[in-house]
């Protein structure tokens, strides 16, 4: 009988696995692996470590994962020779500029063994110049923008073999301080947030959602 399947994403701590790791991974048997800036050195060596991550869980369907956005969030900039612009920047143009990004960032990953992208970005704009955690990596403020580009993104990235991960919901809100670095708290009601968020809805057909890293204080005063 075959194990179950962990229903997690773990990571793993530089550019090949421990041999701790390589017993996490064996034994529980991880839904996928996320890789960061510390697991990428070369194409050489990202291929190497993710064919023994699938050897190690010995599964052909195991979910490598990344974040490449374009713009600042960009895992593979130091190893690409492609330099993508970012959400903000590709709002500005014809939407066919758009598809073509999310097909040239589908090769780079595809040509490494990576499957998922996190990425699009869902949130709405904020219209603000201290917002550190969203800077320039929203499509727009006004909700069928965001829906035009990131549809047309994840659709891209689907058609191209690349499962895409929506992020982030149900969104950061008025939101400016990172909160992957600080207890972030939201006071809206949940009325204010069902409002906010009506447009998400266009994304429901997607397979992967990312959640957004705060406290919505009217939902759950004690857990993100």
């Amino acid at each position: 009988m075959s194990k179950p399947i962990l229903a997690a994403i773990l990571s793993c701590q530089g550019y090949s696995l421990t041999d701790d790791e390589k017993y996490l991974f064996n034994e529980f048997n991880p839904l996928g692996v996320t890789l960061f800036n510390r697991n990428i050195k070369d194409k050489k060596q990202v291929k190497l470590l993710i064919d023994s991550i699938k050897n190690t869980i010995n599964r052909d369907d195991v979910l490598i994962a990344i974040d490449e956005e374009g713009g600042r969030v960009q895992r593979l900039k130091n190893i690409n020779k492609h330099n993508y612009i970012s959400a903000q920047n590709l709002a500005t143009l014809p939407i066919k500029y758009t598809k073509m990004q999310a097909e040239l960032i589908s090769s780079d990953l595809i040509e490494m063994g990576i499957n998922v992208n996190y990425s699009p970005v869902v949130d709405r704009k904020i219209n603000s110049t201290d917002s550190s955690v969203l800077e320039k990596r929203c499509f727009s403020d006004k909700d069928e923008e965001i829906v035009e580009f990131a549809t047309n993104m994840a659709n891209t990235y689907i058609n191209m073999g690349i499962c895409p991960c929506i992020k982030h919901i149900p969104g950061h809100f008025n939101i400016t301080k990172d909160p992957h670095l600080n207890k972030i708290e939201c006071d809206l009601s949940i009325d204010e947030i069902k409002n906010q968020i009506k447009y998400l809805k266009e994304f429901s057909k997607y397979p992967l959602a990312m959640t957004s890293h705060i406290l919505l204080k009217s939902i759950d005063d004690t857990y993100p």
